[in-house]
């Protein structure tokens, strides 16, 4: 009997996501029997619904928004210098391997651009620390985070990340050659942005966000987050299947849809 591959998303409050679409496309395209699903579970059964998962022997899991630095908790190396995960897959000895391809698609997206400039992170859960591992990698000087609570950071990182609080912000994007944001619903005012600033928005889905619709006003150059989303699913499916897979014109028109 062929076997099912099961596969899935974890997170919270993750209707949204474009995930099952991408990989049953790939699945289909690559004539792979599989299955992806979203398991959304609640703060208060975090620990306990989790565990349950992995009991269930899934091949693979895709982790997003807010459990990224939690699996580090269970899956990552103490000596790690970056402390978030988003992707588990299951070794033939049952163990899973845990990797973060949020990484690799920040480095697939930056690797081109322009990075001398003052680089702005809003937020600095999971999604920010995979950025900042990229930016590090790729030899960046200066990355300015902007964040609601102080976070322990490895020490590798001590030169490079220079640390701001919300009241700050507004000077910062001012000044800022490219702006990321991983703050979901952010809740601030954007003001007019230069007109050469890149904006990145790793939100996605429903309205545009307040940063991605001052960028538009601005005329600024939009990296929307389906971009990052398509490129970490690529590694992510790599992981699990050892195929780097293709991201067609029919994929794009079936995700925008």
């Amino acid at each position: 009997m062929t076997q099912t591959y099961r596969l899935g998303l974890w997170g919270h409050q993750i209707q949204y996501s474009l995930s099952p679409k991408i990989h049953s496309y790939w699945f289909s395209l690559y004539k792979i029997n599989a299955e992806y699903r979203l398991y959304d579970i609640s703060h208060s059964n975090e620990k306990e619904g989790f565990e349950k998962l992995l009991n269930t022997d899934i091949d693979g899991l895709n982790i997003t928004i807010p459990y990224k630095e939690a699996v580090f908790q269970r899956f990552g190396q103490p000596t790690a210098r970056l402390t978030a995960v988003n992707t588990l897959a299951r070794q033939s000895n049952g163990i899973y391997q845990a990797t973060n391809t949020d990484v690799l698609a920040a480095l697939d997206v930056f690797k081109n651009c322009d990075l001398q400039q003052k680089i702005v992170i809003l937020g600095n859960g999971g999604t920010a620390r995979a950025l900042v591992e990229a930016f590090y990698l790729l030899q960046m000087e200066q990355v300015h985070l902007v964040q609601r609570q102080q976070k322990h950071w490895h020490s590798d990182y001590a030169p490079l990340l220079h640390f701001h609080d919300w009241n700050n912000v507004y000077s910062l994007m001012n000044e800022a050659s490219i702006i990321i944001n991983t703050v979901p619903h952010l809740n601030v005012d954007i003001p007019p942005l230069c007109t050469k600033t890149v904006v990145c928005d790793y939100t996605y889905g429903g309205v545009p966000s307040a940063i991605v619709q001052q960028a538009h006003q601005s005329g600024c150059l939009i990296i929307p987050g389906v971009e990052f989303l398509l490129r970490q699913a690529q590694h992510s499916f790599k992981s699990w299947f050892s195929i780097f897979p293709e991201i067609t014109d029919e994929l794009r028109m079936l995700i925008s849809r």
